[in-house]
């Protein structure tokens, strides 16, 4: 994936047969494919933000998975986390995306499968009045649309969620992958629908914790508690092998992506691509790890 990279030359497609080359050739970055078309300035802004991003979703998801071992109370976090890190690194370094494209859409069935799961067991477990309750003012907003809940947290996670969709280098190279298969229009549609759905899951599940009157400390693991409480610990733990699975395939997904960006549009040496992509993997594996041992709030991090 790394080392071959095309001309930049520009191709029609045919649908009606089984080969298609698109404007994104292999390797080709989002931010290289601005410059190409309105020049660097807008190559810049776009390689600053995808970076920015994959930096984010990274610290985000280890993040997640610091605090879900803060409440398990479990000991050498850091340590812990720094496995998980090296682990990924593995199989990453050695496969790039195509490696990706097999565990990410492993991962998201285990996601959503739990999801599922998580939803049916919790509104049998009266977690829909007390999702009811919560959207009518029981946790301290009056609707979805509380003025304080859009300013604190609602508005940040709408933009992230957005922009995770339409501005994430990741989920380019995703798509457009499998551009060979005719599914890459189709792979983008329904990529941006299941990434939706585990942050609604969690959102639902944190407004059955807010409106059952339960005290929570953190409101960024209200789910975890409300779980613990009402699910049982098979529950939290369950959900504790999603966020693992989460935090690996955000390293793997987002460090690619990063890598690319290095690589094609910053050192552009064919020669040196898979060594400068791999050190650039390392380096923001390294740096999202750091933000996460410092177990910041989750809306800090967005």
């Amino acid at each position: 994936f790394f080392s071959s990279r095309r001309r930049h030359t520009r191709f029609k497609c045919d649908w009606s047969s089984d080969v298609c080359s698109s404007d994104l050739p292999d390797g080709y970055t989002l931010s290289g494919y601005m410059q190409d078309k309105y020049g660097k300035t807008v190559s810049t802004i776009y390689q600053i933000a995808l970076s920015l991003i994959s930096l984010g979703f990274i610290s985000l998801t280890f993040t997640a998975l610091v605090k879900f071992l803060t409440i398990l109370e479990v000991s050498n976090i850091p340590l812990i986390t720094g496995l998980v890190v090296v682990g990924t690194l593995l199989y990453s370094l050695k496969g790039g995306l195509k490696t990706n494209l097999v565990t990410g859409s492993l991962q998201m069935i285990f996601m959503l499968v739990f999801c599922a799961i998580l939803l049916i067991l919790g509104f049998n477990a009266g977690g829909w009045d007390h999702m009811i309750a919560g959207l009518n003012g029981k946790a301290g907003y009056t609707s979805i649309f509380d003025q304080k809940l859009l300013t604190t947290f609602g508005i940040v996670m709408a933009l992230t969620s957005i922009t995770g969709i339409v501005g994430n280098q990741s989920y380019y190279q995703k798509s457009f992958s499998q551009q060979t298969t005719n599914n890459s229009s189709l792979s983008f549609i329904l990529g941006g629908i299941f990434f939706a759905l585990v942050p609604l899951t969690l959102g639902i599940i944190g407004m059955m914790a807010f409106g059952s009157g339960m005290e929570i400390k953190d409101p960024s693991t209200a789910h975890i508690a409300w779980m613990q409480t009402n699910l049982g610990m098979a529950a939290v733990l369950g959900f504790g092998f999603i966020v693992l699975n989460a935090s690996a395939n955000a390293l793997d997904a987002s460090g690619n992506a990063f890598g690319a960006i290095v690589a094609n549009d910053w050192v552009k040496d064919e020669s040196k691509s898979v060594l400068i992509s791999r050190l650039a993997i390392c380096a923001i594996a390294l740096a999202g790890w750091a933000i996460s041992v410092l177990n910041l709030s989750i809306t800090y991090i967005f």
